[in-house]
């Protein structure tokens, strides 16, 4: 994020969109309202779409379990007051060389402050894995 003066006391953000990488600007206000960022109505579209976890989607309501929901839910939520509290501290993408801003992966959301930290990329990559790869997914259940 760089910021470029537009006028004394305006400033436009340059940033990069979430989905498609593409280098764009936006004024300040508008930028630190949100915490994604995108270039356009269709890669923000594109996001929801493909990158966004089913139980995140407005549409969703087959697949996981209300209680199911629910215990993840309350897992990110425990995590998040963790970190703003200072008991867990959000450490760089687990990927070697990956300098991105992180977010948390939960292998088990039993265990909500157990987490790998990895940046947007490298997390939806392993989620792909996962998906692709169902056996993954059972063979760490069948480990608890």
């Amino acid at each position: 994020m760089e910021k470029i003066l537009i006028r004394k006391g305006q400033y436009r953000v340059k940033f990069h969109c979430d989905y498609c990488g593409d280098e764009r600007t936006e004024r300040e206000s508008h930028y630190i309202r949100n915490k994604r960022h995108f270039c356009n109505a269709q890669c923000y579209a594109d996001y929801c779409k493909f990158d966004l976890p089913a139980e995140e989607h407005n549409r969703y309501g087959t697949g996981l379990s209300k209680e199911e929901r629910q215990r993840r839910t309350q897992c990110r939520s425990m995590l998040n007051h963790a970190i703003r509290d200072g008991q867990i501290k959000r450490q760089s993408c687990g990927v070697r060389g990956c300098e991105e801003k992180s977010e948390a992966h939960h292998d088990d959301y039993n265990k909500p402050l157990n987490v790998t930290w990895l940046c947007f990329k490298h997390h939806r990559e392993h989620h792909e894995t996962i998906y692709e790869n169902p056996e993954l997914l059972s063979s760490k259940d069948s480990n608890a």
